[in-house]
């Protein structure tokens, strides 16, 4: 039998150091030097001093507008990406330190289990994406690692028979701010307010009471959020449309790229899609081998050139991940009826999972949620939490024979690590990115129209004041801007033709040839943009190459009559430009 005496606080103090030093040293070493685009978003409001209230992101904004507003106040004149990235560094400290502190609770009694453990977790794709990410989605963490901290204790005294009913309070403030900061944890909230009255050994009878006090804190803290919120937007729509509209903006046309697509194909996609990001995705970067089997799968165009070498790391270690996920949630569904903790964990992840079903969502920020949960089951399985299992067999160590899977696990979290780093952190903190700007740039002469795809990875490309009066159209941007409006992306030869009426060039980035960047056009290509039709409408243009930065190569447009006094290279009519 495993020992029960705690762990001494020295040792539990020498962890947590270890732990903070060295994601701390990660952090700097990885710091993100590619801008996210959501976090320019919230640049942009620090730079006019206006607000804007997101439903889908009620707290987030406000917390980095804030944030940043103290720091400069402390006298850090620091630029508000740099304020973000340590505001996402000090969530993923506290937020590692909780979920160390809930292991401990749980009565892992094996330092090096714990740290193993918690260095899964940060290990993990969709966790490790979002420590290192400008855009600071991860300071909801540190309220959902204290759910499951404080819903550990619960557990922990009830099995010695005391009770701990005031964290089910705790509980439901966490819930409620963690609703504020992203709008996808409501169904966690109403859910976790179902499974805790079940929180005695095997399916017991229903505790009400239990769900009444987590369901009452989070509603008392979380209706005064999104009413005030509701006020402070100064929106004229009602209450329930503002809510579930896409950034509260009912008439937005990006709420038609968000949302299940009640058809076969569309059922197909969204199934297709979670079973590969739990399976897969949300463990392992994949570098986009989960758009790739989709492109064969429904015979689509390949919009980007896949990175079969960066592919192929990721496929060495996809067995490991895929079995280390099946045997999770084969525990999980044996253990669900005769574990309370095993319960709860269970039904959070298929909270998030069905929820990522319904928006069909796949970014990063939608999956990074689910993993606290998994490594808890995956120690629960072993048999390592004595303080929280009822069961006998669940209270005794079980790694397999001759403790194969202890040192299976001791190799698997630090490939994981050197893989995801590899293949989704390191492009991230490319330190190439500084001289792409420069040389786009000097590619770039006052008085140009530059013609981009927008919404994509090369954030290099965005214009800064070394640029000087360059205008910019982003066709994603215009694809979204309402039909008939000279913003629309069907205007965009007019505004070329002035264009070249006024004498200026017009410069075009990624139309004409494909990158390794997939972003936007299977976004343009939902609304109705695919790449070959904008190409189509510029048809009456001709272009030629005049640079390539990284694997991106920049057209000059030009009449078909008249091309450039500079041109060395042949006129290519764009109608049959090579992709």
């Amino acid at each position: 039998m495993m020992s029960t005496t705690a762990p001494s606080a020295p040792r539990t103090a020498a962890e947590r150091i270890a732990i903070v030093a060295f994601a701390l040293v990660y952090l700097i070493v990885f710091n993100r030097t590619l801008p996210h685009g959501d976090a320019q978003r919230v640049v942009r409001q620090i730079e006019s001093a206006e607000l804007l209230w997101n439903p889908n992101h009620l707290l987030l904004e406000p917390i980095g507008y804030y944030f940043h507003a103290l720091l400069t106040a402390l006298g850090l004149a620091l630029d508000p990406l740099a304020s973000f990235e340590i505001l996402s560094g000090i969530a993923t400290l506290i937020s590692l330190t909780i979920f160390h502190a809930a292991l401990l609770r749980a009565g892992i009694a094996s330092p090096a289990t714990r740290l193993l453990c918690v260095g899964g977790l940060f290990a993990s794709h969709t966790f490790l994406t979002l420590t290192v990410n400008q855009y600071y989605v991860i300071v909801q963490m540190p309220m959902l690692m204290g759910v499951i901290y404080y819903y550990v204790d619960f557990l922990a005294a009830a099995r010695r028979g005391q009770s701990r009913e005031r964290n089910l309070y705790y509980i439901g403030l966490l819930l409620a701010g963690a609703v504020g900061v992203m709008f996808n944890n409501l169904p966690l909230a109403i859910v976790a307010g179902v499974v805790v009255g079940f929180s005695g050994a095997g399916m017991r009878p229903w505790q009400p009471r239990y769900t009444l006090k987590l369901w009452a804190s989070a509603a008392a803290l979380g209706f005064p959020i999104f009413i005030a919120g509701y006020l402070l937007s100064g929106t004229d729509a009602a209450f329930h449309t503002w809510l579930t509209a896409y950034q509260g903006d009912a008439s937005s046309r990006l709420n038609e790229l968000y949302g299940l697509d009640l058809t076969v194909t569309g059922l197909i996609e969204a199934t297709a899609l979670v079973g590969f990001n739990a399976l897969l995705g949300a463990t392992l970067a994949t570098a986009g081998l989960g758009t790739v089997l989709k492109v064969l799968a429904f015979s689509q165009p390949f919009e980007f050139i896949p990175n079969y070498g960066t592919i192929a790391l990721s496929l060495l270690l996809a067995p490991a991940v895929v079995a280390f996920v099946m045997g999770v949630a084969w525990f999980a569904f044996r253990r669900a009826l005769s574990e309370p903790l095993v319960r709860f964990l269970l039904a959070w992840v298929l909270v998030y999972l069905a929820f990522n079903f319904l928006w069909v969502a796949g970014d990063d920020i939608f999956w990074g949620q689910i993993l606290p949960a998994v490594w808890m089951l995956a120690m629960l399985g072993q048999g390592v939490m004595p303080q929280v299992t009822f069961a006998t067999g669940l209270a005794t160590p079980s790694w397999g024979r001759r403790q194969w899977r202890r040192f299976a696990l001791m190799a698997f979290v630090p490939a994981l690590l050197v893989v995801n780093t590899a293949t989704a952190v390191q492009p991230m903190s490319d330190r190439s990115f500084l001289e792409k700007q420069r040389q786009h740039a000097e590619l770039l002469h006052p008085g140009d129209m530059e013609i981009i795809p927008g919404w994509d990875q090369r954030k290099w490309m965005q214009l800064g004041e070394e640029a000087g009066n360059v205008r910019k159209l982003v066709l994603m941007n215009m694809a979204l801007a309402k039909e008939g409006t000279p913003e629309h992306i069907s205007r965009a030869p007019e505004q070329i033709e002035a264009q070249l009426n006024a004498g200026g060039r017009v410069i075009v980035a990624r139309l004409y040839d494909k990158d390794h960047d997939l972003m936007p056009w299977y976004a343009l290509a939902e609304m109705g943009w695919p790449r070959q039709r904008i190409q189509q409408l510029l048809s009456g243009f001709c272009h030629r190459p005049v640079a390539t930065i990284g694997d991106v190569v920049f057209h000059e447009l030009h009449r078909c009559d008249s091309r450039p006094q500079t041109s060395t290279t042949p006129d290519k009519p764009l109608a049959t430009a090579t992709g």
